[in-house]
């Protein structure tokens, strides 16, 4: 399950996959409220996998070896997450990295899985990192042994009406 995969290695997926998870059991959603910076005081809602979904992970990744060692794990790990114009749910360790090194882009898309299509959650900072400080922000707090070939945020959402795809 792609979803799943890109909540745990990357700390985020897009908002249909989180639905999916929760809708499965494997993710829950939690909130905190941000104590320092520009968002003091705003609660945020973040999505995290539950233990059934992190032991049906781990199982998965131990059945499927080869399928992980032969690019699963690179075909997740080479993006932060691919939103399709309804914004992404993200773990709480990757809400703190997003605040921590200002990664305006994530924040402006969080969602709330339980809230209705598209709603975000109005975290608006200036866009300040780029792809390549969000992976080795991401290699680093993450903790994966895999190296990341890279942690884009690919926006298609506008490529059904015509406009080009957004990476940022």
């Amino acid at each position: 399950m792609l979803p799943l995969c890109e909540l745990i290695l990357n700390g985020v997926t897009s908002y249909e996959g989180a639905v999916r998870l929760m809708s499965e059991g494997f993710a829950e959603r939690d909130s905190f409220t941000v104590r320092l910076g520009p968002l003091a005081g705003r609660t945020i809602v973040t999505f995290d996998p539950s233990p059934e979904g992190q032991s049906w992970f781990d199982d998965l990744r131990e059945w499927k070896h080869d399928l992980f060692v032969a690019g699963v794990t690179d075909l997740v790990t080479d993006t932060c997450v691919v939103e399709y114009g309804y914004g992404v749910a993200a773990t709480r360790t990757m809400v703190e990295i997003a605040l921590e090194i200002g990664d305006g882009a994530l924040l402006k898309r969080l969602v709330d899985p339980a809230a209705p299509l598209g709603v975000r959650q109005g975290l608006e900072i200036e866009e300040r990192v780029t792809s390549e400080v969000r992976r080795e922000a991401l290699e680093r707090w993450l903790g994966e042994v895999v190296p990341r070939s890279g942690a884009a945020i690919v926006d298609l959402g506008g490529v059904l009406r015509g406009f080009p795809a957004l990476v940022e």
